[in-house]
């Protein structure tokens, strides 16, 4: 286990879409304030110039991770997952965006929160014969009709976890899942060692989802 260098290590998975990676490797390292972070970036084998726009970053904040092949959403998380320093993780994607203060209250909020294995926005519910039930439209900036409640998993758009509790409990993504379901099977390990998942208003802590950049074309 990596010994805590930061407050938080930032995973930002990326494939393709390089205006969209630029934007998010920028709005991270240049708008997020009071929160003491490292940013590892994965980059799933892009073609289209990614990887030497990564390359030309000189920002020490910075740690790169370019494995020879697509390793999909959940090998390319685990591989970020490796290379962490920071207290904690949180898990991202190149169509996401923060304001300055998101990081902060992020982990503000997941330290108050009882019995928190997990915080993280989107999600929903499993009934009794095993039907995913998702919460309707939550990346369309709902209504503030609650600030968080407990849910059963949240979107891998945004996932934060205490990276002890990861390594103690040896929670990991299921690389069987090459596309889709991998963010609900780790939620679904993390209830399994009796901590709770809390889905979080986008407005509360003030990120907004594209859907648009590293899960819609297909790892």
């Amino acid at each position: 286990m990596r010994k805590n260098r930061f407050e938080v290590s930032i995973v930002l998975l990326s494939f393709n879409r390089i205006e969209l990676t630029k934007k998010s490797v920028r709005n991270i390292l240049h708008d997020i304030q009071d929160v003491d972070f490292e940013v590892i970036v994965v980059d799933n084998h892009s073609t289209d110039g990614t990887r030497d726009f990564l390359r030309s970053l000189k920002d020490p904040r910075v740690r790169l991770v370019l494995p020879p092949d697509n390793l999909f959403f959940g090998g390319g998380n685990n591989a970020g997952l490796d290379h962490c320093s920071g207290r904690h993780v949180i898990l991202t994607q190149n169509d996401m965006t923060f304001k300055s203060w998101s990081i902060r209250n992020i982990l503000d909020l997941f330290h108050m929160l009882p019995k928190a294995g997990c915080l993280g926005i989107g999600g929903g519910f499993i009934n009794q014969h095993g039907v995913i039930k998702e919460i309707s439209n939550w990346w369309q900036n709902p209504l503030r009709c609650f600030d968080y409640i407990p849910v059963d998993f949240v979107s891998g758009c945004l996932m934060l976890f205490p990276r002890h509790f990861m390594n103690k409990q040896e929670i990991c993504f299921d690389t069987r899942y090459d596309l889709y379901w991998e963010d609900v099977d780790i939620c679904h390990q993390v209830k399994k060692s009796g901590r709770l998942i809390y889905m979080v208003n986008n407005n509360l802590i003030g990120t907004r989802h594209l859907r648009s950049g590293t899960i819609t074309p297909l790892l």
